[in-house]
């Protein structure tokens, strides 16, 4: 960190330059995953995530905006970027990759696969601090865009326990940043947690603050049902809280149906 005497920003052509694997971690389209310990005066543990098509233009460019995301975010709940080679984007000499905070625990995907019973104080706690890091990401100009049960991590640090924490911002959207890489008409983001219209080929809606909002009460109902929202609506023309039995698991919560189904026609509106 440069507060520690670190600066963010390097020159090194590849992360092996400054740190070792530890073990390997998901992978995706856009880049492979690692934990791994840093060289040096580095921090032991890290996150790292480098770019898998290093000869692609635009994902480089992407992985420059990822960074510029989680460099303005200070906010808790936000894991900090600890180095980045991405200023060198457009020099393809260079490997990108970006390191940042490790946080140890299970993300919302795993703790409901694990068939532990998620209370409904942790439900709502979880749902608040959510919305906390995103109103606090709004308010610093990005909008997160891909708020999904695999993107949340539960710490289960001592000294952090059951902290929830937002990570992946590759597909953030920057206020400040205009550059040709902006988000084409052409070009979906999202994910299929919850399929959001205006984030489809085409729109010309896809930097709207509100798509956030609304993937936060998708991941209450997810929490609350068990069961992905998907669409805001299905063939039958049901939200998420009206479909099959969903309602009797929501009157089991034992909070307010008539609050909760308010929420949710709400949320859940075109």
């Amino acid at each position: 960190f440069s507060g520690d005497g670190l600066n963010i920003h390097c020159d090194a052509r590849s992360w092996t330059d400054n740190w070792t694997e530890i073990s390997a971690g998901p992978s995706g389209g856009q880049g492979s995953t690692k934990k791994v310990a840093g060289k040096g005066d580095r921090p032991g543990v890290a996150f790292l995530k480098i770019l898998n098509k290093q000869n692609d233009r635009e994902r480089r460019k992407r992985v420059h905006r990822e960074v510029a995301s989680l460099e303005t975010l200070q906010t808790r709940g936000v894991p900090r970027l600890i180095e980045t080679n991405a200023r060198h984007w457009e020099d393809i000499a260079f490997k990108l990759y970006a390191v940042s905070e490790f946080i140890a625990g299970e993300t919302v995907s795993s703790v409901m696969a694990s068939g532990n019973r998620v209370t409904v104080e942790q439900t709502l706690a979880w749902t608040n601090e959510l919305c906390r890091i995103i109103e606090e990401c709004h308010r610093e100009g990005v909008i997160h865009r891909d708020i999904k049960p695999d993107n949340i991590i539960i710490s289960d640090a001592p000294n952090e326990a059951e902290r929830l924490n937002l990570v992946d911002f590759g597909m953030a959207f920057v206020e400040q940043d205009t550059d040709e890489f902006g988000t084409g008409l052409a070009q979906e983001v999202g994910n299929r947690f919850l399929r959001l219209p205006e984030f489809h080929a085409q729109s010309q809606n896809k930097t709207d603050p509100r798509s956030d909002v609304t993937s936060a009460a998708g991941i209450l109902f997810f929490l609350l049902t068990g069961r992905e929202p998907a669409t805001l609506t299905n063939e039958k023309n049901e939200k998420p809280h009206q479909r099959d039995d969903v309602p009797e698991t929501i009157r089991g919560s034992g909070l307010r149906v008539d609050r909760l189904q308010t929420l949710f026609d709400r949320a859940f509106d075109q």
